[in-house]
This record gives structure tokens, C-alpha cells and sequence, in this order.
């Protein structure tokens, strides 16, 4: 029988490191969205590149996924805490940043323009030096994470799905056996 690869995934507490490896500049507030992004909302890479402003529906407490795996589009829920910090890139962050009020990308990099996968790579590596988290990891360590902690946290198979747009369940599987050791 073919085995999957081994995947890491951060624990909770490398988690609360990488947000707390973050500060109150204009970058670091946008370091906490780009981790609600890819944590709180476990999006793929390019679905977190790809969103726009008007896919943050903050009051909903929801992110339109408009261009996930395939074309499917899905909203994915987010929590509190991850409102807050999307509240708070969208009033003292992003405005700061952009140059051209036409630009419609929810994530900007320095310039002001739509932020792309080496931004955010170069971000989680210093964040990761930051939390003094020693892991080879990836973007998609995030989406691995936050599906290990719901099912961890007691949620249904096909809701975390749903969440993460799978359209087969057996995507989803491969996470029970990385909570099943989490729990050892």
C-alpha cells in the first residue's frame, strides 16, 4: 500500500509563537491577516493571493473563496479574533500601503500592489525565525494545521470538507491519522 507523505503541521502553541512573532507596525498587522488568511481560514496559496477586498465579508465574519481548486467557489467562516485582525489591516494597514486606490487585492505587498507567494514565503520565514520555530516547512503547513485542529477539536470530517473545499472526503482523510498522533 502506498503511504502519504509525512506532513508537518504546527502545534497550537507554535501557532500562538507565530502570532505573537508579530508586532504592531504596518507590516506586522499585516503579517496577522496574511496568518487569519492562511491559518484561520486554511486557504490554499493562490486562493489567499487571489482574494479581493470585496471577498472579505467582514460583518459575516466570512471570505469568499471566488477562484479555489478547480474553479469551486465556497465561503469559509472565520472566528473573532480573525475579524479583529482583518478590521484592523483594512483601517491602519492597507491604505497605508496602496499607491492606487483602484487596486482591489485584499493582500498588499510593500509597493502597494497585489502581494504575491515570495512575499509570503519571506514573511512566514521570518516569522518562523521570530516564534524560534526550527521546521522545513511550506505555505500549506497552515491549511494541514488548522484542519488537524478542528478535527483535534472535535469536528466533523465533512465539515472541515467543506471548509477546506474538498470535493472528495478522502482529501480530508489524510488528517485523522496526523490528529490521531497528535493526541498520543
Amino acid at each position: 500500500p502506498k503511504t502519504e507523505p509525512e506532513r508537518e503541521i504546527f502545534n497550537q502553541e507554535e501557532i500562538k509563537a507565530l502570532y505573537n512573532a508579530t508586532d504592531d507596525s504596518i507590516l506586522g498587522l499585516r503579517d496577522r491577516a496574511i496568518l487569519s488568511v492562511y491559518y484561520g481560514c486554511g486557504l490554499r496559496s493562490k486562493e489567499g493571493t487571489s482574494l479581493d477586498l470585496d471577498d472579505i465579508l467582514l460583518e459575516k465574519r466570512l471570505v469568499y473563496v471566488r477562484k479555489g481548486k478547480q474553479y469551486r467557489e465556497r465561503y469559509v467562516p472565520f472566528v473573532e479574533s480573525q475579524q479583529k485582525d482583518f478590521r484592523i489591516y483594512l483601517n491602519e494597514c492597507r491604505n497605508q500601503l496602496v499607491k492606487n486606490e483602484k487596486e482591489k487585492a485584499f493582500l498588499v505587498n510593500n509597493q502597494g500592489s497585489r502581494i504575491g507567494y515570495s512575499t509570503i514565503s519571506k514573511t512566514l520565514k521570518r516569522l518562523l525565525e521570530r516564534a524560534g520555530i526550527n521546521k522545513q516547512i511550506g505555505l500549506h503547513t497552515f491549511r494541514h494545521s488548522i484542519a488537524t485542529h478542528l478535527l483535534q477539536s472535535g469536528m466533523n470530517i465533512e465539515d472541515i470538507a467543506t471548509f477546506l473545499g474538498h470535493k472528495q472526503i478522502s482529501s480530508t482523510q489524510v488528517y485523522t491519522h496526523i490528529a490521531a498522533e497528535g493526541e498520543h
